[in-house]
């Protein structure tokens, strides 16, 4: 005698109003991941307990804490009463070659200078950046000139700027001293997200600069020329990444020489890559182009399938409905709108597009993001 067949288990009827996943039809069993199980080596982390469970991001952090200590980048001391201290925190990037490979692991320690108070632990905090007209012309000229643009890069740059405000800060996470633990850094050096280090950094190198024998342009002060005799050299600074051109090569090794006394210089090569612009070699000049920067945005912006369209722009409302609701990530429009603008370097026909969408950065709207993407 056959065995009855199985019977279908009763369909359970919803009796509420809310749509849930068996009303849709849905009748998968929902999976539930394991974050924890999730291989993160591929992922850059965001917090010091993330990359402290990965053997390249512990090392990275090593030698960055290796580099911050040979620098003498502060001194331990007892906690001063009635004085504020400021925290610090590890970020940490994967840098990445124009070909999309990876380059490093680099972990930076950073301080909380959003804590400062001005007049108290700090002062002045303003310093140039070379402008973009001035690196076009720099480029122009070397190519008529037939010079070669050297990239330069100052390892820990913003540590061999020497402060002259009394600032304390907590010890590093993962690295406090375990033989004074309550003890605090008093900083001798600047670090990374001080309001005053960029200045610091760009007063010294400067400095040395001027010692050498170069003297400021008078139309960009992020720019140092040096005219001597029948020597012409050109140094251009934006922050940490620089420019040095020039017609004798001699007294370029003798002023790479002089700064190397001073600095811990790397990645000396001929410039190809400058503010996030790709820089390419070709027989009649330089071609710039931001390839690698636009695929970011579109990714930023999850449109990296998205296809093509003609024109930068298409015709938009004059005025808004009342069905126009506020777009929900304010914050992402801001992120890729600025992105947007600094591509127009490279892409002078997005500008105008790139100026309307800037002008609705207030009470956004998901008409106002269609328009964006």
């Amino acid at each position: 005698m056959l065995p009855d067949p199985p019977t279908a288990s009763p369909k359970i009827i919803q009796q509420h109003s809310m749509q849930t996943r068996a009303k849709s039809g849905i009748h998968k069993p929902k999976q539930i991941f394991d974050l924890s199980a999730i291989n993160t080596n591929g992922l850059t982390p965001s917090t010091f307990a993330q990359a402290n469970k990965i053997p390249h991001w512990r090392a990275a952090m090593h030698e960055e804490f290796t580099a911050l200590i040979r620098q003498g980048t502060w001194s331990l001391v007892p906690q001063p009463a009635n004085t504020p201290i400021l925290g610090c925190r590890w970020t940490f990037k994967t840098k990445q070659l124009p070909n999309g490979s990876v380059d490093r692991y680099k972990a930076r320690l950073v301080a909380q200078g959003f804590d400062q108070k001005l007049g108290v632990n700090y002062t002045e905090t303003f310093s140039p950046v070379a402008k973009m007209p001035t690196f076009r012309v720099l480029l122009t000229l070397a190519i008529h000139r037939h010079w070669s643009i050297l990239q330069l890069d100052i390892s820990n740059a913003f540590l061999h700027g020497d402060l002259t405000d009394t600032v304390y800060m907590r010890q590093p996470p993962g690295f406090i001293d375990t033989t004074r633990p309550q003890h605090v850094c008093k900083l001798q050096k600047s670090l990374y997200d001080l309001k005053q280090a960029s200045r610091q950094l760009f007063h010294k190198l400067t400095s040395l600069l001027q010692q050498f024998g170069f003297r400021f342009s008078r139309s960009d002060p992020s720019l140092l020329i040096l005219h001597r005799q029948n020597v012409h050299l050109y140094f251009l600074i934006y922050v940490d990444d620089i420019l040095l051109t020039g017609n004798d090569p001699s007294t370029i090794q003798s002023l790479l020489h002089y700064l190397r006394s001073h600095f811990a210089l790397k990645q000396l090569s001929n410039v190809s890559l400058f503010l996030g612009i790709q820089i390419l070699k070709t027989p009649s000049g330089y071609l710039l182009n931001q390839h690698h920067y636009a695929l970011k945005i579109l990714q930023d912006a999850g449109l990296q399938d998205c296809s093509a369209a003609p024109i930068p722009i298409t015709p938009s409302r004059s005025t808004l409905t009342a069905d126009d609701q506020l777009f929900a990530d304010p914050h992402l429009y801001r992120k890729i709108a600025r992105a947007l603008q600094y591509l127009s370097i490279t892409r002078p026909d997005i500008a105008f597009a790139a100026n309307r969408i800037c002008q609705h950065m207030h009470a956004l709207t998901n008409c106002h993001f269609q328009l964006l993407k």
